[in-house]
């Protein structure tokens, strides 16, 4: 699917790119400067795609009033005591002590599954990093894991290098950035690097090389 706003964005950051590699000129090489700034933008988005909490998902899945079990769909109408109109009622009443038993066990480890996945759509981002040969803080998604599922499956990139030029594609095609926010992150993250870039060039920041190295850190400038 075609998204135009975002390919707006992607062309204004590109010419960006190389507004500042003609900026510094002999200071930076342009392949520097594009992987800082996309390391910076991939860093954002991981900061800002939306993560479950293991508090959030204890209470989810406690107060669900549905489950299947063995085939079968159970009415539990929560896990534990409920209360309503001041009456508390029992649920484990309801059903066999054999049968209240799996239910419990299969809640339990499917809280524990949950809680594995917490950051699986920040892991994507990171894997894109990693295929870059760039390092971000994925917060949980440094750890997070789905059985039988790999993070680095959803992701891809391309780098071409020349004497004059240095052309970086990335590729992130894992549904659940839909639900976690993670294009509009990623297209906000352009956008504050570029409108960042254009800051800085209106200010004259990029007339100091020891002001373009405080303002961005990873891009190596020599300024001999």
């Amino acid at each position: 699917m075609v998204d135009i706003q975002l390919d707006v964005k992607v062309d204004q950051f590109n010419e960006a790119m190389n507004q500042m590699a003609r900026v510094l000129q002999g200071s930076a090489t342009k392949r520097d400067i594009i992987r800082s700034e996309v390391r910076s933008i991939l860093q954002k988005t991981v900061d800002e795609v939306k993560v479950s909490t293991e508090n959030k998902i204890r209470l989810s899945v406690s107060t669900r009033e549905w489950t299947t079990l063995n085939g079968q769909r159970l009415r539990i109408a929560g896990i534990g005591p409920t209360t309503k109109n001041g009456k508390t009622r029992d649920h484990r009443n309801k059903y066999p002590s054999a049968i209240w038993s799996s239910i419990q066990a299969q809640t339990q480890e499917s809280i524990r599954k949950k809680i594995a996945a917490i950051g699986w759509g920040q892991r994507a981002w990171a894997e894109l990093a990693r295929s870059i040969g760039l390092t971000i803080n994925a917060g949980r998604g440094n750890t997070a894991e789905i059985a039988g599922k790999d993070a680095s499956t959803y992701v891809s990139s391309t780098q071409e290098t020349t004497a004059d030029s240095y052309t970086l594609s990335v590729r992130n095609a894992q549904n659940l950035q839909n639900w976690i926010g993670g294009r509009t992150a990623f297209f906000s993250a352009i956008a504050g690097r570029v409108g960042f870039f254009r800051q800085n060039l209106k200010h004259g920041v990029f007339q100091d090389l020891k002001t373009v190295a405080a303002k961005y850190p990873g891009i190596r400038v020599d300024s001999d």
